[in-house]
């Protein structure tokens, strides 16, 4: 078990670099979709991470045991995320960065919600003020894009929905 620093600066620093590189994210993988398709860009991913963190895993002892692997759960979630990432990185490919950036904020109201639906939690006004919030921003957001999203022009409501079902999938 590990004890925080009490260093605030560390926490803001990592912070601020999570939220840079979520933020160039979109506009990276955009250009990388001019030379690979997304189930390579998601296996590349898949791979690279592995790579990156089973050393560390290992020196620490802490690598999951074969029986774990094979879980259904596992399984489970591994292709929900592949299913997510094929999905953002497809919608990504027919609309901007911007619009998949922000649609795909949609996956952490989905999952606040399946917790209102699934376990019963109850949410106050203002919760629900907040969300109603953020849909009036999804609104006004795209409203210029209205008229792309439901005529289909160069697939960008394709795109959208690529992205919707990418937040269904996380």
């Amino acid at each position: 078990m590990h004890s925080t620093t009490g260093n605030w600066r560390i926490g803001l620093a990592m912070a601020l670099a999570t939220a840079l590189l979520w933020g160039v994210l979109p506009a990276a993988l955009a250009a990388v979709m001019g030379v690979l398709d997304p189930v390579t860009v998601t296996f590349m991913r898949f791979f690279l991470a592995a790579l990156a963190i089973t050393p560390w895993l290992a020196w620490q002892r802490r690598l999951p045991g074969p029986s774990a692997l094979r879980s259904r759960r596992m399984l489970l979630a591994g292709l929900l995320l592949c299913g997510n990432y094929i999905c953002y990185i497809s919608g990504l490919k027919m609309t901007t960065p911007e619009a998949a950036q922000v649609m795909i904020q949609l996956a952490p109201m989905l999952l606040l919600l399946s917790g209102v639906v699934v376990f019963r939690e109850q949410f106050s006004r203002l919760q629900w003020f907040g969300f109603m919030v953020f849909l009036l921003g999804l609104g006004l957001f795209f409203h210029h894009r209205l008229v792309d999203i439901f005529a289909g022009e160069e697939g960008y409501g394709w795109g959208i929905v690529m992205i919707v079902l990418a937040a269904l999938l996380w």
